[in-house]
Formats: C-alpha cells, structure tokens, sequence
C-alpha cells in the first residue's frame, strides 16, 4: 500500500512539474519573441530618428548618403513587404532621399551614375516618383544605355504600389513596357533573355493584380498581340504569365495555337514561338490546354515532343499514359527521358507503365526506365515494398527490374539500404541472371561477408554465393 501511495505521489509530481515547465517555456519563449520584435522595431525606429534629426547633415555629404544613408535605408526597406515597406518608403520619401536622388539624377553626366541612383531610387520603391520615371524619354535612356536601371524603378515601384494607382497610370506603365521591348528588339541593345528577367523582376503584386483585374490583363494582353514585338517576346511574355498561373491567358493560347499549329514547321521564330506556346500550357495544366500539348507530342518536331512529354504528367489521363509508354521507344534521347521522367512523377500511376517498357525488347527504352528506377521515386515504392517482404515473398517483379535494367546500380543501392533484412538483400543477390554483371556483384557479395554489420548466417550465404560464381555457367541463381 505504501508503495502504491508513492508510486502516484511521484507520477502526480512529474506530471505537475512537466505542466509547469511547459508553462514557463511557454511564457519564456513567447516573452523572447516579442523583446525580439521589440528590439528590431526599436532599432528600425532608431535608425530612422537619428537619419531625421540629421537629415541637412547627411544629405549634404554625398559619401555618406551613398554609403551609409541609402544603403541602410535600403537594407531596412527590404527587410519588410507589403504595408510596412510601403510605410518605410514613405518615411524616406519624407526624408527627401528621393528628392536628393532625382535632382543628382538630373545634375549628373556620368551615365554610369545615372544608371545607379536609378536603381537605388527603385530600391527605396519611391512613389513620389513614379510620375517622372513614367514621362521620362526612353528612347534617350535606351541610347544613353542607362535602361536597365530604369526598368529596375519602373517596375519595383509600379509593383509596389499597383493597388493604389489609377488605372490609367497602369495603362501609361503597360504602354511604356511594350514600346521598351519593341525598341530594344530593334536596335539589339539587350539580350531577350536579360530583357525578361529585368522587366519582370519583382512582379508578384502585379500578377496578383492581373488575377484581380482581369480588364487590365485583357488590355495588356491585347496590346502585346497587336504591337510589333517579335514572337519570341511575345510567347516569353505568356511563358512568364503561365509560370505565375495566370489561368485567364488559356483561351488565348488557345487562340495563338489555332494560328500556328504547323508543328512541323522549319521556321525558327515560328518554331520557338510554338515551344513557348507549349510550355505555358504545360504551366497551366487544364483540360483546355492539354490538347495542344498532346497535339505537339503527336504531331511535332522531336523538341516539341520532348517539351510535350516534359508536361503530360500534369494531366494524368489513361491516353496520357499511353502516350507518355510510347513515347519510351521513341528514337530521341529527350523524348524518352522527359517520359520516363513524367512517369516517375506520377510515382504508383506510372509505375506499371515503367515495367511494362522494363518488358521489352528495347534496349534503350530499358536505359531509360533504368535511370528513374535507381535514382527516381519509382525506387521509393520499390523500397517500401521490400521493408514487408521476407524470404517467401514474390520477387519476380523486382527480377525482372534487376535483371532487364542496364544499371548495375540498382543491385548496389538495395544491398546498402538500411530498412531491408538481411534475408531479403541475399534473396536480391540470387536474382541475378546476367552474365555481365557477374563480376560487378563479386564485389557486392565481399561488401557483405567484410562487412561486421552482417549476420554469420549472411556470410555464410554469401561464402555459397562466392562459390557459385566459380562455376562458368552462374546464371541458376
């Protein structure tokens, strides 16, 4: 009786004690975390203070306000996202870094420097202003080549602020890009590749602003159909809108592809037009788009079949499948391994079609299929199927695998694989039957019997093993 009484004395003080240190942690970490908060609002609030009180200092010494003054503010700025950098912006707006930096902007020759106060004006996501950035003549910046940093403001600070202005200022913002892009395009100052990555850079809130408003996508969509910007820009510029699942563009991809579904056609701009095309409806992944991706598979160059079967897994239907499984055989590397790929994606969907290629007689399809059963997560449902098996279980699927498949990898992984017993990786060494891989798995075999971590009964299994292998005909086990 004693003892009991102790016994629940004691549990009743460890439950006790446990609830009042989660307690205290609890409070602790819930404390810390708001002396954290409050430090860096301090410390934020601090910097600000003392830039204020300082301002006419600072603001008349150029290397500080370069170094010290906008690069902090800079830091803070980006620190932050939505209503607080807004407000951040503001303050040092307030502070007149936006006047300093447009009038050195103004005064200055040196187009280098031109360049950068732009950047740092987009950096600091001044609204003030947008409406000189939007009036200034970018046919004299192009030439000046001061308009990547023109860019980089024109879009940080359209971006930023997107849900406060007027529509008309966004449709000014539309215009102005597309003029940029036609104008660029034809005097080749600007890869298209760096192009993209600087007008669309930071563009979150303006595609949630499309998304939001689908008025102003149709009108920015519509002008970029009607301008005279290369099919290139154009299928890159729909590219970027998919990966940011725009999903208003689909009828109008639809559209574009109507008029260009010559999927065999030899015109490059027309052929890299087709490839963007395909890709954004790879992006998108709905019904109305997958026809055209399974069109492309069937009817297109080899680099459109390959963009094609790189995307059909996102629509999983029973003829996608079978697409995807004759696609295997196909005679270019790409559209076999973006297959093959796709099919391993769709892990325990895909799975049997992988075995069924494993069955063949194609040689290269079973490179393939090889690749994504050792390395993809076709080998993850291969492994979670062996942790259940024992030596009774059914090993003719994975027989096949072993046996069909061109990587000698695959033997290598399973035998080193923790959550396999012993009894299994020894019934796996039996399965071999090919010949070339006999003195690769000679090695295999002395991993086990060298190996500390296996059983006596695996050695000695092994030992048997080594000694069949002496025989010229070791294809019987």
């Amino acid at each position: 009786m004693f003892i009991l009484e102790t016994i629940t004395i004691l549990l009743t003080f460890t439950i006790i004690s446990t609830m009042i240190a989660t307690i205290i942690r609890f409070l602790y970490y819930k404390y810390s975390a708001k002396q954290i908060l409050k430090r860096k609002i301090y410390y934020e609030d601090e910097i600000l203070n003392f830039l204020f009180k300082n301002k006419d200092l600072v603001l008349s010494q150029e290397n500080i306000i370069d170094k010290i003054f906008i690069e902090q503010g800079i830091k803070i700025i980006n620190n932050f996202s939505g209503v607080l950098r807004k407000k951040l912006s503001q303050k040092f707006d307030s502070l007149g870094v936006s006047d300093f930096l447009y009038k050195k902007y103004l005064n200055t020759r040196q187009y280098s420097e031109k360049e950068y106060l732009l950047y740092q004006i987009g950096e600091l996501r001044s609204l003030k202003y947008l409406n000189e950035l939007l009036n200034l003549d970018h046919h004299k910046l192009i030439s000046q080549k001061i308009h990547r940093g023109y860019f980089f403001a024109l879009n940080a600070i359209t971006n930023e602020w997107i849900y406060e202005l007027e529509k008309d200022k966004i449709s000014i913002y539309i215009d102005k890009i597309i003029e940029i892009i036609e104008i660029i395009e034809k005097n080749h100052v600007i890869s298209l590749k760096r192009l993209i990555e600087v007008l669309m850079n930071d563009t979150e809130q303006l595609f949630n602003y499309f998304m939001n408003h689908e008025d102003v996508l149709n009108n920015f969509i519509s002008k970029i159909l009607k301008s005279d910007i290369s099919k290139k820009s154009k299928g890159k510029i729909f590219y970027i809108l998919s990966v940011n699942k725009i999903y208003q563009i689909a009828p109008i991809l639809s559209e574009e592809l109507e008029k260009s579904s010559d999927f065999e056609t030899n015109n490059d701009e027309e052929l890299e037009y087709l490839i963007l095309l395909i890709k954004s409806c790879g992006e998108l992944s709905s019904e109305e788009t997958n026809k055209w991706i399974v069109s492309a598979a069937l009817k297109g160059k080899w680099i459109l079949k390959s963009i094609s079967a790189k995307y059909l897994y996102t629509n999983p239907t029973l003829s996608n499948l079978e697409l995807l499984f004759n696609m295997l055989f196909d005679k270019i590397w790409w559209v076999r391994y973006n297959s093959a790929r796709s099919l391993d994606k769709l892990k325990g969907l895909g799975f049997p079609y992988l075995i069924k290629a494993l069955e063949s007689n194609d040689k290269f399809a079973k490179d393939i299929v090889s690749i994504f059963i050792t390395n993809g997560n076709v080998y993850e449902l291969l492994i979670k199927d062996l942790k259940n098996f024992d030596k009774n279980s059914d090993f003719s699927q994975l027989g096949l695998i072993i046996n069909s498949s061109s990587n000698k990898g695959i033997v290598d992984k399973l035998i080193r694989e923790p959550d396999i017993s012993e009894e299994v990786k020894i019934e796996i060494i039996k399965l071999i039957k090919n010949n070339d891989f006999i003195e690769y798995f000679q090695n295999e075999l002395m991993f086990i019997h060298k190996n500390p971590v296996f059983s006596p009964y695996a050695k000695e299994k092994t030992l048997e093993l080594l000694a069949l292998k002496e025989s010229a005909h070791a294809t019987t086990y």
